[in-house]
């Protein structure tokens, strides 16, 4: 009995959730040793019963302590094999034959399967526990196991095939079910992009792995300016077109592996893993050319690049970029803002007195980025670069 999960790549149950699984199956093996006390008894029973308590205290423990996901395929038959050889002791430990009345235990690794193995592991069992019945027919024969019996084996083999057929299609049936569910559970139901409840569980996922490969994650929020009186002027049937067509242009004009989800109403979030500053930068500056009907966006960024050892706070993440998107809007719109650009006004604030500092902001005297170069959106003037039509393009 293979404690494989029906879909591809499970992940291992707990030792838990395992015995749990296990003991319905080892309430069946102990009532037929149960059973096993009634009489008549025959000569070498106990000698017949201890192995039977053998090879299925082998099986029980090989599911238990075994991590069969590292191992195989074909591994998880060996429990399968261990549990038919403890149903022949039990079946020579009463005489053998059809009036020991144990076959109807190898139904249960067919159930098994069924319910966590694989397909083929399943088809695998239906023939190892058919070849249980059969051997002794071909083996020993006699008065025991009579050729009458092979009406036996092929009825057990055809409701063992249906039996396990249909729990496993039901099984699997479940699982695309639940599968979809948790699809459409974390997708917005009006752009298909992934929502809210998914960024939550995708972003610290990205934080880890940028933690964990020392490579640099930008996240950004994007809000499309002045959303509302669109949808005032123009109606929320056109509002929630636009929003539509916004998502699935920007999505065309992202990099293989970001993400972008709906935050909420007209704001959208980005997940840049592996974008420095200027790489972001880029990929907003795509954006903002893709956004459909000539619409403008504000945009709060930040490039986080993680020390090891350092636990990282998603939460403090996504706070910072509200605030970046915040002045972002506060400054004018259609422009981005970065959380690095907003810890350095803090800094100059503090070095020179917000009077000189708010002087250094709006010098036309300090270099601007060339938008034709892909411009680092932490190097412009004013802590923010301006959206325009052709681009980013330096407020001022």
């Amino acid at each position: 009995m293979s404690p494989t999960a029906v879909e591809p790549e499970p992940a291992a149950p707990s030792p838990g959730e395992r015995w749990r699984q296990l003991l319905p199956f080892l309430l069946a093996v102990i009532v037929a040793f149960a059973l096993a006390a009634l009489p008549p008894h025959e000569p070498g029973q106990v000698r017949w019963l201890a192995l039977a308590a053998l090879a299925f205290a082998l099986t029980a423990t090989t599911i238990m302590a075994v991590p069969w996901g590292r191992l195989g395929d074909g591994w998880p038959l060996l429990p399968v094999l261990a549990f038919c050889a403890g149903v022949a002791a039990l079946r020579e430990s009463a005489g053998g034959g059809a009036t020991a009345g144990y076959a109807p235990l190898l139904m249960l690794p067919v159930v098994w399967q069924a319910l966590y193995g694989r397909r083929h592991e399943l088809n695998l069992t239906i023939v190892a526990v058919g070849a249980t019945l059969a051997a002794p027919i071909l083996l020993v024969g006699g008065p025991r196991y009579p050729l009458a019996q092979w009406r036996l084996v092929g009825l057990f083999g055809v409701t063992a095939t249906v039996v396990g057929g249909v729990i496993f299609r039901l099984v699997t049936e479940r699982a695309r079910l639940l599968e979809e569910v948790r699809a459409q559970a974390g997708r917005d139901t009006l752009t298909g992009l992934p929502n809210r409840r998914s960024w939550d569980d995708e972003l610290p996922r990205a934080v880890a792995v940028a933690a964990r490969e020392g490579r640099p994650l930008s996240v950004a929020l994007i809000d499309l300016d002045h959303f509302k009186a669109y949808n005032d002027q123009h109606g929320h049937g056109a509002g929630d077109a636009l929003l539509e067509q916004a998502a699935r242009s920007w999505s065309q004009a992202l990099r293989q592996g970001d993400v972008l989800a709906r935050w909420g109403g007209e704001e959208f979030a980005l997940l840049l893993p592996g974008a420095g500053g200027a790489a972001a930068a880029q990929v907003i500056e795509r954006l903002q050319r893709a956004t459909p009907g000539g619409r403008t966006f504000s945009a709060g960024v930040t490039t986080e690049r993680f020390q090891p050892n350092v636990p990282a706070d998603p939460a403090r993440i996504m706070e910072s970029v509200d605030v970046a998107l915040y002045a972002a809007k506060h400054r004018g719109r259609a422009r981005i803002v970065t959380v690095q650009d907003l810890e350095g006004d803090v800094r100059a604030q503090q070095v020179t007195g917000p009077a000189v500092a708010a002087t250094t902001r709006s010098s036309p005297t300090r270099s601007s980025p060339q938008p034709a170069s892909g411009p680092s959106i932490r190097s412009a003037p004013e802590r923010g670069l301006r959206l325009g039509g052709s681009g980013l393009t330096p407020s001022r």
